[in-house]
């Protein structure tokens, strides 16, 4: 017989995973764990649909942990497995560890139902084929729906909308959380957005709008029909945006309600939300003339970062983002940046003739060429910090003696210059999606939107009386200081480059200080976040880490409860008051 195959190590612990024949093991004969045939059929369908994923326990070869899969592995005519070998096993020692490994896979455990529906239905959407071991009815004991089994999508009733609480809130409500508030409103009115504003300007705007066509909020009312129709339209299937309705999202339901006259009873929708417009060049005309209101309360040297995602229409991509960031700049803004917010945990989808989409875009804007711009908050770290090494080491010189063969010169240990920030920034994002339960959907992470606040801002705060941002000192590389919290117009124009600096702002070194842009001498105060589409309310617990004050609008009371039970959940993990009023729910 050849020699065992080494096929990996585990570092620290002397442990090889070798490939070796079956004819080479035997099950333990004083094996006290049974299985039953159900068991025995679940690891059979294990090994059909995935191999071996995980290596036998052995001991002189006897098999200490995985009885069960040598003897299915044998019955499905495998001639041989991965094993880890543990002969340095006193006779004892591997009885107690065949035990331990048995025990501790029954003790203690349970089921998450929200984690376990969510990867429930993620299974399946990508792998429908695999089965999970549940028997009928478990699930439900566990609290998670039986994914249903229609023969063709459109066969499927509308499900039934899971009872709601009602809300706490009533539109025209402002809730104030701590230093925060949030009205229930719509950004599209002028008068809405003053009254929440209160006077104030926003030194940066940080928001994710409704995507074209992708979710009904649950916000219509209806006109005429039969008022106790529930005006739900069968689902067209899946997550699949090709092909799937408009999803109810009223911050725990979910299902699906006519865009126009209810074809059951002929009730005509009248609904404020954007999104559902029938036609992307409408949705796009009503959010650039949203965002023209929500210049009119940025300040001259604040920046509008904005998430969008894309959508089919016809089977073709709809390009919406692209289509956006050209009628912004069209109606006068800035475009500096189309950032690539890659997702490492895509929303699975049923598509069977294309790759998932597994991005979306968040466009820096600005009202002028020169804004407020952190480039130090926003660094990322040396290349091999990144790579999670403490030091690192100096990448190896290339092509050294006049060769051109690639590395010729061995890495060197290497520690970064003292004082030195990191690179700038880049513009793409690896940044996994959140989940909100309450919500039903991923929200967009706090990271993303900290990122973003911690550009926009000053970490000092801004003028209490004028709103002029503090700016940061940094002393430079080259020595002396300078005023690094700005972007010049000829930052990105060469031919307009200060004398003996190419990039007017982009300077490395470190900060030493701060000091006011403004002639006031005034304490600082925290800079307003303004958030015209507050969702579940990620942007209030990012202003509110990042120290600055997060003011937001939306639509939907039910998601006006979201947020403030997340400001809730939010406060007691820090051990704060949540200081809320304005919020019916406050005194109960």
């Amino acid at each position: 017989m050849d020699a065992p195959e080494d096929v990996g190590r585990q570092e620290g612990r002397g442990l090889t995973v070798r490939r070796v024949p079956l004819s080479a093991l035997v099950e333990d004969p004083r094996n006290a764990r049974t299985h039953d045939e159900r068991n025995l059929e679940g690891i059979r369908r294990s090994l059909q649909d995935f191999g071996q994923r995980e290596p036998l326990v052995v001991r002189d070869g006897v098999v200490i942990g995985g009885n069960g899969r040598l003897r299915v592995m044998r019955e499905m005519g495998w001639t041989d497995c991965l094993v880890t070998e543990h002969d340095d096993l006193t006779e004892g020692q591997a009885r107690a560890l065949g035990i331990v490994l048995n025990r501790t896979a029954e003790v203690g455990t349970g089921w998450d139902a929200e984690a376990l529906r969510l990867a429930v239905e993620e299974v399946e959407l990508e792998c429908p084929e695999v089965e999970l071991g549940f028997e009928a009815g478990e699930l439900a004991e566990i609290g998670v729906s039986e994914p249903a089994e229609p023969d063709e999508p459109g066969d499927l009733e509308p499900p039934a909308p899971e009872p709601q609480p009602e809300s706490l809130v009533r539109p025209g409500d402002v809730i104030h959380l701590g230093p925060h508030r949030v009205m229930c409103g719509s950004s599209a009115e002028p008068e809405q957005l003053a009254k929440l504003m209160g006077g104030q300007r926003a030194q940066m705007v940080v928001t994710s709008p409704p995507y074209w066509g992708l979710r009904d909020y649950g916000t219509a009312e209806w006109e005429g029909g039969d008022p106790g129709c529930d005006h739900l339209e069968p689902p067209r299937g899946g997550r699949n945006p090709e092909t799937a309705g408009k999803q109810l999202s009223n911050a725990g339901t979910l299902t699906y309600q006519y865009a126009g006259a209810c074809e059951k009873c002929g009730a005509r929708r009248v609904d404020e939300q954007l999104g559902l417009e029938e036609t992307p060049e409408e949705f796009l005309a009503s959010m650039v003339s949203l965002f023209g209101g929500v210049r009119d309360v940025l300040r001259d040297d604040g920046t509008l970062w904005c998430n969008m995602g894309d959508c089919f229409n016809d089977k073709q991509l709809a390009m919406i983002p692209a289509r956006l960031a050209i009628a912004l700049q069209a109606d006068g803004w800035w475009l500096r940046s189309d950032i690539i917010w890659a997702k490492p945990n895509p929303m699975p989808e049923s598509c069977r003739d294309r790759p998932t989409s597994a991005h979306e875009h968040i466009f820096l804007l600005a009202k002028r060429g020169a804004y407020y711009w952190d480039q130090e908050a926003v660094r990322e770290g040396w290349a091999d910090e990144r790579c999670g090494a403490p030091g690192g080491h100096k990448p190896a010189e290339r092509n050294r003696g006049g060769r051109t063969d690639g590395f010729t010169s061995p890495s060197q240990a290497w520690e970064p210059p003292e004082g030195r920030s990191g690179r700038n920034l880049r513009n793409v994002w690896t940044l996994p999606t959140s989940p909100c339960p309450e919500a039903h959907f991923a929200t967009y992470p706090l990271r993303l939107a900290e990122r973003c606040i911690l550009a926009g801002t000053s970490e000092r705060g801004c003028c209490p009386e004028c709103g002029a941002p503090w700016e940061r000192v940094v002393e430079k590389a080259s020595g002396g200081t300078t005023g690094e919290s700005w972007s010049r117009e000829w930052d990105d124009d060469p031919t307009r480059a200060n004398p003996g600096c190419e990039y007017g702002s982009y300077q490395r070194g470190h900060t030493t200080g701060w000091r006011p842009s403004c002639e006031h001498d005034a304490d600082p105060v925290p800079c307003v976040v303004l958030d015209p589409f507050m969702g579940a309310g990620t942007t209030i617990l990012a202003a509110d880490q990042c120290g600055q004050i997060a003011v937001g609008m939306e639509l939907s009371p039910a998601y006006c409860d979201v947020i403030v039970r997340r400001w809730i959940a939010w406060c007691e993990k820090a051990g704060k008051d949540p200081e809320i009023t304005g919020w019916r729910g406050a005194d109960g």
